[in-house]
């Protein structure tokens, strides 16, 4: 993530292990290998702060909130070009990313609408599916900047500013109280760009 795929070798992985890179073609085949091994790993460790976040006592804004401070976290250490490399170059260890996405990522954030609604904070004449598909929409452009773009920071602050519009915009009148309240005893100042810590 900080450095890019590609600039990696398995060279410099050997090395700051202090093992021997015949130590590291015992457990993996080739670097794709490793690539795709790692982003597993990734996957599912998201998946685990995911169910954690939402089997929490929070309501739904809460849980959104709580997962945006964790992919801003990601983002704020992203290197742009890590991500355009595992696009281009290793498109076994994308695919697994983007069925995760349109797969898991999809239904937690179906689960969260209709957990929204039935609180009261988000309002009832939402539409879930098409809710669901504008937000995935707006992440998939944000992904498509962060491969052309140097500077995750402004990636960051964007995907900040994308996640309380999506909140805002499917919120009842409840909802966007407790969001407004949230965001101002949190960040008093406007000029604060991040996002309230749970």
């Amino acid at each position: 993530m900080q450095y890019g795929i590609r600039n990696v070798s398995l060279d410099d992985i050997s090395n700051d292990l202090g093992i021997s890179k015949k130590t590291i073609y015992t457990h993996f085949e080739n670097k794709a290998d490793l690539v795709n091994r790692v982003v597993t790993h990734h996957l599912q460790k998201e998946e685990e702060i995911c169910q954690r976040v939402f089997a929490s006592e929070g309501n739904a804004i809460e849980e959104l909130m709580e997962i945006g401070n964790y992919i801003r976290g990601q983002l704020d250490r992203l290197n742009p070009v890590a991500l355009l490399e595992l696009q281009k170059f290793f498109p076994e260890a994308w695919g697994k990313m983007e069925k995760h996405r349109n797969e898991f990522v999809f239904h937690k954030l179906l689960t969260n609408i209709e957990k929204g609604k039935k609180q009261g904070y988000y309002r009832q004449d939402v539409p879930v599916q098409l809710s669901v598909m504008f937000y995935m929409n707006g992440i998939e452009h944000l992904l498509q900047r962060i491969s052309l773009s140097r500077h995750s920071i402004e990636i960051s602050q964007e995907y900040t500013e994308f996640l309380k519009y999506h909140i805002f915009g499917i919120s009842s009148t409840r909802g966007t109280a407790f969001l407004t309240e949230l965001l101002s005893k949190n960040h008093p100042s406007q000029n604060d760009e991040s996002l309230v810590q749970i």
